[in-house]
């Protein structure tokens, strides 16, 4: 059984982006891409350890260390450091590797999710899975990160191909 906490944090982020508007099917507009949220400044001290405040990031502790412990790989001094629950399901945390500060928590919905991100962009994109899995539906979502929260910037379905400036394997 999930901790209370995890489940209200999944029904959270899974909630700000289902709020927003979709794309409809015949528009085009111009998608988020990594280079317009560019930071100037990548740390590239020793990593921090982790500070942990609560029992959820207690129970991942060794992921969330050693993970963090890799530097960073987001946004210039953070590490994203995710787990897999089994079923599609998983979670995971930004630690500041500068000060061990654990910022956020989720456990994103849907199937399968997977995160895009870059060392050196603030942008973080989302796809998850809706539907069976003979017509399942692809949801981006598109995040700012601010520092201390995630800013929903937009969302699409099924889109194609990665995003502008993604770089493969960096993460």
């Amino acid at each position: 059984m999930l901790p209370l906490t995890r489940v209200v944090h999944c029904l959270i982020f899974w909630a700000l982006s289902m709020q927003q508007p979709m794309d409809s099917a015949g528009e085009t507009r111009k998608l988020p891409s990594f280079q317009e949220y560019r930071i100037a400044h990548v740390y590239h001290g020793k990593p921090a350890t982790p500070v942990f405040r609560t029992r959820e990031e207690l129970e991942f502790r060794t992921r969330i260390r050693r993970g963090a412990a890799k530097g960073p790989n987001f946004a210039g001094h953070y590490a994203v450091v995710q787990w897999g629950g089994g079923t599609g399901t998983g979670g995971f945390v930004l630690v500041d590797v500068k000060t061990g500060q654990i910022f956020f928590h989720a456990q994103p919905p849907g199937t399968g999710p997977e995160f895009l991100y870059n060392l050196d962009s603030r942008l973080m994109v989302s796809d998850a899975y809706t539907g069976p899995p003979d017509s399942e539906i692809t949801i981006r979502s598109f995040w700012e990160w601010t520092g201390k929260e995630m800013k929903y910037i937009t969302r699409t379905t099924n889109p194609k191909g990665l995003p502008g400036g993604f770089k493969p394997g960096e993460h």
